[in-house]
């Protein structure tokens, strides 16, 4: 009889795989060992050449324990969970769904206050670009932050709600702004939830 299942979660449940990026523009032709960016990109270059997870610690590493999971959450009849993810660095806004294609819920991962994003590397432009890939390539992932650190808001009320990801604009001394990246207001209707 609860509104919301909440589901605390330490890394990101929602499939995320590298896109191809050879067409991207953000891969350099030739890569220069010693230049950390490029070998990085190179790097993920190659994974998405495979279509692989874009990291194997996540829940991507364990698909079977992931499938045991939401099977037990149908079993209890629980197919409309809210997960909230830390430890991504980054902000993440996903619809959940089994290997059967059955929405499980939503997932709002956030980034940290001091970690850097796994992108910021790329540099501003760069990084847009990559979370704007990852969003186009992946069903589950409706919308990525790699850019900003910050915390995730959520107001709940019965039948609806939101997710403020709030940025914070400098981490390095007692004086900073706080500023919402993005909103995304949540619905429930019935057994399901979704972003509105």
């Amino acid at each position: 009889g609860q509104p919301w299942r909440l589901i605390a979660n330490q890394i990101p449940m929602a499939r995320v795989h590298v896109p191809d990026l050879s067409d991207s523009g953000l891969v350099p032709n030739d890569v220069d060992p010693n230049d950390p960016v490029a070998s990085a990109l190179a790097e993920m270059a190659r994974i998405g050449e495979l279509d692989l997870p874009i990291y194997l610690d996540t829940w991507d590493g364990y698909p079977d324990a992931r499938e045991r999971f939401y099977a037990l959450c149908r079993d209890a009849g629980a197919e409309d969970l809210l997960v909230l993810t830390g430890d991504s660095h980054a902000f993440w806004a996903n619809t959940l769904f089994d290997a059967s294609n059955r929405s499980m819920g939503l997932e709002l991962g956030t980034t940290g206050i001091t970690s850097p994003g796994d992108f910021e590397r790329f540099g501003p432009e760069g990084s847009r670009q990559m979370d704007g890939l990852l969003a186009a390539h992946n069903r589950e992932v409706v919308w990525t932050d790699n850019r900003h650190r910050g915390y995730v808001r959520i107001v709940l009320e019965r039948d609806e709600g939101r997710a403020d990801y709030v940025a914070v604009s400098n981490v390095l001394s007692r004086d900073y702004q706080v500023h919402t990246v993005r909103r995304m207001p949540l619905r429930k209707r019935g057994k399901r939830i979704s972003f509105g």
